[in-house]
């Protein structure tokens, strides 16, 4: 009975420290004001290019303009609660 425990609690063991490497691939989402063409879109798009690069294709970082996400307040209230990963106001917020 104490062999079976202690193959138990191995395997236990084996299986919570290698769970790291088997990490599944990550999508985060980045949301800002530009139109198509402005310089928000092409800065926007450079940048989930760079990370995708330099991640070999396991982190995707998904864009969406065009205020789909919302606009500059409720885009920094996405990315308070989360709901968002990264925001490009189109100004300077003197409140948040």
């Amino acid at each position: 009975m104490k062999k079976i425990r202690l193959a138990a609690s191995v395997a236990v063991l084996t299986a919570t420290v290698a769970a790291p490497t088997f990490a599944a691939d990550v999508t985060l989402k980045f949301g800002h004001v530009g139109k198509p063409g402005s310089l928000f879109e092409a800065s926007v798009n450079a940048y989930a290019q760079c990370v995708s690069d330099e991640s070999n294709g396991k982190i995707e970082v998904q864009t969406f303009g065009s205020s789909q996400l919302g606009k500059d307040k409720e885009l920094l209230q996405k990315l308070k609660l989360g709901q968002v990963d990264f925001a490009l106001p189109s100004s300077v917020m003197s409140s948040v």
